[in-house]
Parts: C-alpha cells; sequence; structure tokens
C-alpha cells in the first residue's frame, strides 16, 4: 500500500510540474486589447494575466512578473486540469507496470 501512495505522490508532483510549465509556452498576441486578457495554461487555460503592454504585434508573451502584473486564478479549470494530467500519467503508468510484469 506504501508504494501505491509513494506512487500517486510521485505522478501529483508529476502533474503540477507540468501545468507549472504549460505557463511559459508562447502566446501569440494579434490585438492591443488582448494585453488585457492573456490566458495562460495547458489544456484548459487556468491563469488569466493583465500584462499591460503595448509592443509591436504580432508579439509572443508568456507568464509574466506577478508582482507587476494583475493575476486571476481560474480555480474550476486548475482543477480540472489536475484531474486530467494525473489521470493521463496515471493511465500511462499502468503500461510500464504491466511491461515490468511479462
Amino acid at each position: 500500500m506504501k508504494h501505491l501512495t509513494r506512487d500517486n505522490l510521485f505522478l501529483l508532483l508529476l502533474t503540477g510540474t507540468l501545468l507549472f510549465f504549460t505557463l511559459h509556452i508562447p502566446q501569440t498576441i494579434y490585438r492591443q486589447e488582448d494585453f488585457r486578457h492573456v490566458e495562460l495554461g495547458l489544456p484548459l487555460p487556468f491563469i488569466v494575466q493583465d500584462q499591460g503592454i503595448t509592443p509591436p504585434l504580432p508579439w509572443q508573451t508568456y507568464l509574466a512578473s506577478m508582482c507587476e502584473n494583475p493575476v486571476k486564478i481560474n480555480w474550476p479549470q486548475f482543477l480540472i486540469d489536475i484531474f486530467f494530467v494525473f489521470g493521463l500519467l496515471k493511465f500511462s503508468s499502468r503500461f510500464y507496470y504491466l511491461k515490468k510484469m511479462i
């Protein structure tokens, strides 16, 4: 039983790490108005950031400093992302254990 708990803890940590890295995938902005509502995160965007800058367009942006740019976390989408990625990793890990047993 401890082995399963340790595996689940590892998968949960890996899920959090993967979701954190999705915040740094560049988003292309084509209109100035879109800098007020930059959606970040995959598979569902769970962070909305007001970057309030005016660079030349099109512009690629990612998660900017949270101290200077307000951030809103969409909790339902974040929880859905956690369940989805965790479930996908859990499903994938079954193939690893199945191969190990054969």
